[in-house]
């Protein structure tokens, strides 16, 4: 996934611009959601499950999971609708 998203900061009379960027490694919780328009335009919305672990204080395993909403389109889409499905492990960057 190609996305960029930069943030124009505005200090005193100097104007400053940003990248933000995430990197989401994880696995699908469900199928990909595609959404085909009448143009034959595609949206492909993934689940995505990023998982944590640690020892606690008390010496027990703990562990948090966190889900994301990663919405695609165009090339991106295409391939992820062809290639991806429930478990599926991904790397997504942008």
């Amino acid at each position: 996934m190609a996305l960029l998203i930069t943030t124009k900061l505005f200090i005193g009379n100097t104007t400053m611009y940003g990248i933000n960027e995430a990197v989401v490694l994880g696995h699908l919780g469900a199928n990909p959601e595609v959404k085909t328009f009448d143009d034959g335009g595609k949206i492909v919305t993934l689940s995505v499950a990023t998982s944590d672990s640690w020892i606690d204080k008390s010496g027990q395993k703990q562990e948090s999971t966190e889900w994301h909403r990663v919405v695609l389109r165009g090339g991106t889409a295409n391939t992820a609708e062809k290639f991806l499905k429930k478990g599926s492990k991904v790397y997504i960057k942008g």
